[in-house]
């Protein structure tokens, strides 16, 4: 089907995911990016790795299809050349980079192990797919891994409801192309529904009601984001797994996909986007995960930045285990390059140079640019 590919469990049972997310990368290769993606390879040996978003950078001045390709190119051989099968959702940045995600859909496709389809005629977004992981010994459809585009902005017409301005949300077409494919998967599969997990960049909005009300100041306490929640403080719940690092940033409005997902059973939820944040909660039967950023371009939090690991067991469903590890684990304790983020040499300070600037001015730029990145958080 024009929606769905398929893979099974090993003979043991098994079947493993590594998520990549938040790359953001150019035509210039950050070094220590691509050697996390190498090492955690090596080191996982996946059966699956999903690119969780913003693969390629949205800051990306003068991009051309060829700049990237280039930029796909680095991310995508060491995936390719070791034979593993990979699944792209697109984030936020991707579609700013200048080069449409229906384009670089193509360019992925050329990549051996490509799952990433364009999705079901009519439904919003570009990449709207499920992968579906088959019993070892039989044809049963025993996961379901729901790839889901997220989107950018809200669209006009949403701003013309009076929705604040920022991040959009699954349409409800997507939303009823997920519930009605997965009952067509039930069908075929007794009755019953396959376990799921669902990926995609930009979180639910429901995150706020899986977190609780702190004060400033408290231990673990972040200030929200986005105008809903920007004025009040958060922290993780007692139970709740990991780190959150910064406010997430969900859409402002909610078109009832988190309610879809509950009735189509889906144990966990994959998430991108908020590079710092590297949390599991728990909210009405549901997982959800922020996953940690992997790239080393934008910002983050030096060696902290990571990659997640998923494993499924065909004979014990309704379960997964999942964990993230870190540069620091992988690499090693220290950057190649310290001064990252939307101060790198090999990118930002480029473009001033090409600009014309002296290294001095360039310098000067670079340390309001970096003040003001730290002081406003953007994604």
């Amino acid at each position: 089907m024009a929606d769905t590919q398929s893979l099974r469990f090993r003979e043991d049972g098994k079947f493993t995911i590594l998520v990549f997310t938040d790359i953001h990368e150019t035509h210039r290769p950050f070094r220590d990016t691509i050697t996390l993606i190498e090492r955690s390879l090596d080191a996982v040996a996946p059966d699956l790795v999903v690119c969780l978003g913003d693969t390629v950078d949205g800051a990306f001045p003068g991009a051309t299809p060829a700049h990237v390709r280039r930029a796909l190119h680095a991310v995508l051989t060491p995936i390719a050349a070791r034979g593993i099968s990979f699944a792209p959702v697109f984030g936020n940045h991707d579609r700013e980079s200048g080069v449409s995600n229906e384009e670089q859909l193509k360019i992925y496709q050329q990549y051996p192990g490509c799952l990433l389809l364009q999705g079901a005629p009519g439904v919003p977004g570009c990449g709207n797919y499920v992968v579906t992981v088959k019993g070892s010994a039989d044809d049963t459809d025993r996961f379901a891994l729901w790839m889901i585009d997220s989107g950018s902005r809200i669209s006009k017409e949403r701003l013309a409801q009076g929705i604040p301005d920022g991040y959009a949300a699954p349409e409800p077409e997507q939303i009823a192309w997920l519930e009605r494919r997965a009952r067509e998967l039930g069908a075929v599969n007794g009755g019953r529904m396959p376990d799921g997990l669902l990926f995609q960049h930009i979180i639910v909005p429901e995150i706020y009601d899986a977190l609780i009300p702190a004060r400033k100041g408290e231990k673990g306490a972040v200030r929200g984001q986005e105008q809903n929640w920007r004025d009040r403080y958060y922290k993780l719940p007692e139970g709740a797994c990991g780190k959150l690092g910064e406010g997430p940033c969900p859409p402002c409005y909610n078109t009832g996909e988190f309610a879809a997902i509950k009735r189509c059973n889906v144990l966990g939820a994959f998430f991108g986007h908020d590079h710092v944040n590297d949390f599991e909660v728990l909210h009405e039967g549901i997982r959800l995960t922020n996953c940690k950023s992997t790239g080393v371009r934008s910002y983050g939090d030096g060696t902290g930045r990571g990659v997640r690991v998923i494993e499924l067991n065909e004979n014990r469903p309704g379960t997964y285990q999942t964990r993230s590890i870190y540069f620091s684990d992988l690499v090693g304790k220290r950057l190649t390059n310290p001064l990252t983020g939307h101060l790198s040499y090999g990118h930002h300070l480029q473009i001033l140079r090409d600009a014309g600037l002296t290294v001095l001015g360039a310098g000067a730029v670079g340390a309001a640019v970096f003040a003001a990145v730290q002081k406003l958080r953007k994604k």
